[in-house]
């Protein structure tokens, strides 16, 4: 524990060392001024996103907690809204909710292997970095442990996803390119599909993390920062 513990205050320290707040001209989804937003925890219940109208649950993968399904009910309630306001024949796959820290902490350290078997010349510290582009550093409050941000995209009245440009969680060399909300390199319908997306989502005042269309949130310290705000949610579970 005491291993664990040391190795995310490392990854935590490397982030205050190099005050990085942006990559690209995107707010990253652990700067610092994310970090420093106050959380005021409403105790508001986590449920069942299955209980909830045109939102389809994916199946369950490696990655995913054992309560991958579960998000906070303000959430949940805001997500079948923007469901029932999509065009008829589209309905939410929702691929993933709530993630203990624990998983968190596993998928950051599988990303960070695998870019440094993509970049073997860089440091580990700029690793670390590249990394926290695609997910969140394994600290406390991060943003999928909170129970206020998911993962999803759309499918048609068939069950199919619908081309949305790139794939949920592309982590191929040229998916970070494609995988940005407002990618240039995608094809007229994925941004014609992602813009349906943004529209329903933003509608309920979800906020996008922009490296990942895919994903949204709501009462967490990234949502709170661009709503200038208290975050709402802590990490649970």
């Amino acid at each position: 524990m005491l291993k664990n513990l040391l190795r995310t205050l490392l990854v935590y320290n490397i982030f205050m060392s190099f005050n990085l707040s942006y990559a690209d001209n995107i707010l990253l989804i652990m700067a610092p001024e994310v970090r420093a937003v106050k959380a005021v925890e409403t105790n508001e219940v986590m449920v069942d996103i299955r209980n909830y109208r045109r939102i389809i649950l994916d199946k369950k993968g490696d990655w995913h907690s054992a309560n991958y399904h579960m998000v906070r009910k303000t959430v949940a309630e805001k997500l079948e809204k923007a469901a029932l306001a999509l065009p008829d024949g589209v309905c939410i796959l929702f691929k993933e909710g709530h993630r203990s820290l624990g998983k968190q902490k596993e998928i950051f350290d599988w990303y960070v292997d695998v870019l440094k078997k993509r970049f073997p010349a860089r440091p580990d510290e700029e690793i670390k970095i590249l990394a926290s582009e695609w997910v969140a550093p394994p600290l406390e409050d991060a943003p999928h442990s909170t129970g206020g941000a998911f993962d999803v995209t759309l499918i048609d009245h068939r069950g199919i996803e619908i081309n949305m440009g790139s794939i949920v969680d592309d982590t191929s060399e040229n998916g970070v390119a494609r995988n940005k909300t407002y990618s240039d390199i995608i094809s007229a319908e994925g941004k014609k599909n992602r813009k349906i997306l943004i529209e329903a989502l933003s509608k309920q005042n979800f906020q996008n993390y922009p490296f990942e269309w895919w994903h949204w949130s709501y009462g967490d310290k990234y949502w709170a920062y661009h709503n200038k705000t208290n975050a709402i949610y802590k990490s649970v579970g």
